[in-house]
């Protein structure tokens, strides 16, 4: 699988396209090498997005079903739900370092990932700088999220927040307890929808996958897909079965193609979320084009 994956990972985006055209030294780069030398952290970075992002449907999912009232755009809305899900802190575990540990080591890297993609694309020249009918531009995403981390856990981000070299803005200009704001916000309408906590909702997550592509010999054509479930089906357990927080209803989770579509759909009224693989695809050749930057400087 790792071979077949950096095979099709050889294959330039068109980011890494215009950046090669700015950057003769790229000219030298070794393709096959850079995708040796970064596969794990290639795919690690993919399969954190992919993740933060079903976390966002999963915040649109919230917002609809319990009925969630709006002044602004819903889109910040989701994202805020990525903060308040995937950051922990031990107190709001009664400083039970165990399950603090259990639920926070893969959700502090993938809200990570989240923010690394925002940084990658303004680094690479592909971020939105305007804001659009319902998102925010990426740059303001990027902001609100960090600034979260840096507010919500500073003893676990403080090495990775100041990597970005963004201190003197957040220290002037983000909200002393702005992770506890939005805590307490959705806190408000979860109460007794933790787990243990009270009501008892039956409604569970149903992952679905089409199959990937095949050509008229039987052939896969590309392992996308295949490698996307493998990745989904790993965190699974963890990540859809230990949910923390209880579902009213059933949420299908659909990773299908999407007909060229680079993105993630949730469905108001239906409890569907739609996350296209072409999706996962983008988060793969976002991260390859920073490491053949990175190696062609």
């Amino acid at each position: 699988m790792k071979t077949l994956i950096a095979l099709l990972l050889l294959i330039p985006s068109l980011s890494f396209t215009e950046v090669n055209k700015k950057n003769e030294q790229s000219s030298n780069t070794n393709e096959g090498s850079v995708v040796e030398k970064y596969f794990d952290e290639i795919l690690e970075f993919a399969v954190s997005n992919s993740v933060s992002t079903l976390m966002h449907e999963i915040g649109h999912y919230y917002i609809d079903i319990l009925d969630i009232p709006t002044f602004g755009q819903e889109e910040d809305m989701a994202d805020s739900f990525i903060s308040m899900y995937l950051i922990h802190k031990p107190e709001q575990y009664d400083n039970d370092y165990e399950s603090y540990e259990y639920y926070s080591f893969h959700d502090h890297n993938y809200i990570k990932g989240i923010v690394n993609n925002f940084f990658y694309l303004i680094l690479l020249g592909r971020d939105t700088e305007y804001v659009s009918g319902v998102h925010s531009n990426d740059k303001k995403r990027f902001y609100n999220i960090i600034c979260s981390m840096k507010d919500g856990n500073p003893d676990v981000f403080e090495d990775f927040v100041s990597s970005r070299d963004i201190n003197y803005e957040l220290d002037y200009d983000c909200e002393e307890g702005v992770h506890t704001h939005i805590w307490n916000s959705w806190n408000y309408y979860f109460t007794d929808m933790w787990i243990g906590d009270g009501t008892e909702y039956n409604g569970e997550f149903i992952l679905n996958f089409d199959d990937p592509k095949i050509d008229n010999t039987g052939n896969v054509i590309d392992a996308h897909p295949s490698l996307l479930k493998v990745e989904i089906e790993k965190v699974s357990e963890r990540l859809f079965y230990d949910f923390q927080i209880q579902l009213p209803t059933d949420v299908n989770i659909n990773f299908k193609y999407c007909d060229g579509e680079i993105n993630a759909f949730y469905y108001p009224g239906y409890y569907e979320i739609d996350f296209c693989y072409e999706l996962f695809e983008d988060y793969l050749h976002t991260a390859l084009d920073i490491y053949y930057l990175k190696e062609s400087l």
